[in-house]
This record gives structure tokens, sequence and C-alpha cells, in this order.
């Protein structure tokens, strides 16, 4: 279950442009989505975007509490997100108490998708669907969220498929080398934990541990409900079916990580059982989400590393034909951001891939990017954002990142503008420190030694996470 970000539920909704700015193309003007900003009568808040021409509706429900709040019992979170996928309810609306199988067959047939992550901070449930349904997701997520049918069949269901995700990143995969790398950065801190944890953790998990935690996320003040879809009365109603009678106190904030001490480039390799495939991640800390350097990482790693005409994917793909394609990006959040570039290859690449990729970096830090090339990416950039958002707009996923980091509601929807106005000078100086070798970890995972003549940690992956 991949963290975090990014939430991807597309929909349409009304929007109304920027005001003139005279520095900023026509094109790229854009304010975000006309929201109307509410609260239940238990004091909840939502954020609802009317889409009444819309034939998708789309619901959020984040509740605030998440892996970091495990405390004791490691696991418990991912073990909630797992049962919530498949639990009944113990109360929906006026209908009384609805087993799991029916729900689940009730949903599928009104075409309704389902989908539950435990975050750091939060446990985010979404839902979506035809716009027709927009009540009947909200009465769902509400009840789900609030009033879930705790069993241990759906217990023994949601082990049996964390076990199989378990095994299967143990086998290799993007997200084995992308959670080797995160645990290194944040060696421990919260932030580091694994996204499935131990076997042995989750079997020690019992259904008291997760009702426990799960009654610690039971505050409607500190929750947050988006939607887009058809108003109406039945949406309303269904919203106020997110309440309890004794809601708990809000959840301990997650502190920031200490700095990382480090002398220089650490490789690490992930042992893997034979197979012919490789994978390698790159990759060090990186600004706190929604910040104006978070913002600028984020450009540098598209002109590294996604699109054809991407440094790496030069260098890699069209020069020397080693991968089929590169992927880059920035994971922000409220303490600490982690920004990376991966790809997989043939085994017998994987170590010139991985010198490649860390020359280019090398490169990076001591040239920079440079001002045309910095342009010509936000404009790019902003350019895509636009021409995309009327028919599907990012809507729940930027909202929800603007809740999460603290940002105010439209917050994040200006940002291609404010690229594109940035210094990219001023850009680069603020950048540049996160992109020292000294602070970098490269993660091979392949079969057989692939660092046999440079200094390295070593993984089984068959005992990890």
């Amino acid at each position: 279950m991949k963290r975090a970000l990014p939430i991807l539920l597309l929909v349409a909704c009304r929007t109304e442009p920027a005001p003139p700015v005279e520095d900023v193309p026509e094109a790229l003007l854009y304010a975000g989505p006309v929201l109307r900003h509410a609260r239940t009568s238990v004091g909840m808040p939502m954020a609802f975007c009317a889409a009444e021409d819309s034939d998708v509706g789309a619901v959020a429900l984040l509740l605030p509490r998440g892996t970091s709040h495990d405390g004791e019992t490691p696991g418990a979170a991912v073990m909630a997100a797992a049962m919530l996928k498949r639990s009944g309810v113990s109360r929906m609306s006026s209908t009384g108490p609805v087993d799991g199988e029916t729900l689940a067959n009730t949903l599928e047939a009104l075409g309704i998708e389902l989908a539950v992550d435990a975050e750091a901070e939060h446990l985010l449930l979404r839902a979506t669907g035809p716009s027709s349904q927009t009540a009947r997701m909200v009465g769902t997520l509400c009840a789900l969220g609030f009033h879930p049918w705790w069993t241990e069949q759906v217990m023994d269901a949601a082990m049996g498929e964390l076990a199989d995700a378990a095994e299967e990143r143990s086998r290799g995969s993007p997200w084995l080398v992308e959670e080797v790398l995160r645990e290194e950065l944040f060696k421990g801190h919260v932030l580091g934990r694994p996204a499935i944890p131990s076997l042995d953790s989750l079997a020690a998990v019992q259904l008291v541990d997760v009702a426990r935690w799960h009654a610690g996320a039971l505050n409607p003040q500190h929750s947050l409900l988006i939607l887009s879809g058809r108003e109406g009365d039945d949406v309303r109603r269904a919203a106020e079916t997110c309440r309890v009678a004794d809601a708990a106190p809000p959840s301990v904030s997650v502190s920031a990580p200490i700095p990382r001490t480090s002398k220089g480039p650490l490789h690490i390799h992930v042992e893997l059982p034979e197979t012919e495939t490789s994978y390698i991640r790159i990759g060090s800390r990186a600004p706190v989400g929604g910040s104006a350097e978070a913002n600028a990482l984020g450009l540098v790693m598209e002109a590294m590393a996604n699109g054809f005409s991407s440094r790496l994917v030069q260098r890699l793909r069209t020069e020397r034909g080693l991968v089929y394609g590169v992927e880059g990006g920035v994971v922000g959040g409220r303490h600490a951001g982690m920004w990376s570039v991966s790809s997989s290859t043939a085994r017998s690449n994987a170590r010139e891939v991985s010198d490649i990729m860390e020359k280019e970096l090398d490169l990076l830090f001591a040239e920079g990017l440079p001002a045309p090339t910095w342009k010509k990416f936000a404009r790019a950039n902003a350019l895509a954002f636009a021409y995309g958002r009327e028919a599907a707009t990012e809507l729940l996923s930027v909202e929800l990142d603007n809740f999460v980091l603290g940002l105010p509601p439209n917050g994040a929807w200006t940002t291609p503008q404010k690229l594109w106005r940035m210094d990219p000078q001023w850009a680069w100086r603020a950048v540049r420190p996160f992109f020292d070798p000294k602070q970098r970890v490269v993660v091979i995972a392949a079969h057989g030694d692939v660092m046999e003549d440079r200094p390295h940690q070593t993984r089984v992956a068959a005992t990890w996470p």
C-alpha cells in the first residue's frame, strides 16, 4: 500500500479562472475549483465541489490516526486499513448492521469502488462511482470509518492479503527498494516504518488491538470529508452519520526527524532470489511538503527523470537502451520529505545503470539546472496541468494535501504559476543542499553481488521487512 501521496481521484467540477497576471501565459491561469466549505452538526469539516454535470462522483474521509500511532502494537494501523476494505458496518443510516459480504456486493452492483490506506498521520478512506450515488458513497465511508463491524473472519482475510503483499515485496519489486530507501533515510523515526510491517508483527496484532487503535481515531472535529458529485439533502443527511457518542482526543502529531549525518553516499544491496530483473532507487531527504523549496525540487525532478526529454531518460534509454523508463518525484509531509529517482533493468546492467544515475546527479549538484531548462519544464508542467484540469481535476488529491500539510484551501492549485514566476537561481540555491552526494542513499535489489568492488551494506530480502 503505497504511501502517500499521491491520492488520485479524477472528477470534474466547476472551475474559475485566476486574476490576470502579466508574466503568466493565459493558458496557465487557474485558481482551482470552486469549493464550498461547511461543518456537520458535530463539527466535522467538509469541502464540497458541486459536479452536477459529471457522471463520476468521488468521496474521501480522512481520520486523524495513522501508522505513527501504533504505539506498542506495530501493524495495528495497517491491519485496520486492510480490515476496513472487507468489513461490514454495525450501523448504516437507518438500515442497521450490514455484514461485509453484503456491503461489498451492494457496492459492486452500484459501480462503487472502495480504497483504504494507512498513512503516517492519518487513515484515508476513498470511494468513486456514479455521481448519482454520491450520498451512498458518503454514507458508506462514514459508516465504515465510524461504525465498522470487526470480526475474526474479516481479520483472517485481511491477514492473508497482507501476507501475500509482504511475500511479493520480498521477492523484489519497486516497492521493496522504496521502503529500504525510506527506512534508511528516516532510521529510528516513524516515517521510516515499512508500509507493510513484518509478518511476525502482524501476527501479533489481536482484534482488540485494532479496535483500541481505531477508537483513538473517532474524532469528527479533527477528521475531514471531501466530496465531488451531486449535491442534495440526501448527501447532507449521509454526512451527518459521521458521529460518535464520545469523541476521542486528537492524536499526538508526529515530531520532525533529526537531521541525518553521513560522510558519503551510502550503498545498499538487497539480495534477491534468482531473477533477471534488478531494481534501483536513489534518493535523499527533501523539504517539508507544500513549501516553495519542495515545489522547486519537484520541478528539478521533472527535468531529471520524468518524460522523454528528461536527463536520465536521455542518458539511460535514448542513448544506451539500458532501461525502458525512469521515474522521479518528491514525497512531502508536514515534517519531512523524500526525493528519489528509480528504474529497473536486466541484472547484468544494474551496476552500469546505477553508476550513470549517480554520475548525472553528481553533475547536477556541481552545475545546477540552467535557467532555460527551468523555464522549459516550468512551462510544460503548467500547461499539462492547465489542459487536463477540465476533464479530470485532481480535486480530492490536492485538497487532501492542503489539509494534511496545513495549507490554505486551494493553496496548491496555484503551484504551476508560482513555479513559472520563481527565479531559477533562487530555486537552485534553495534545493541544491538536498542533492549533496554525502547525504545520498543508493539501493540496488538484484540477484548476486553487483557491488563487489564498492563498500556497501547487504540485506537479505527474504528476512525483510
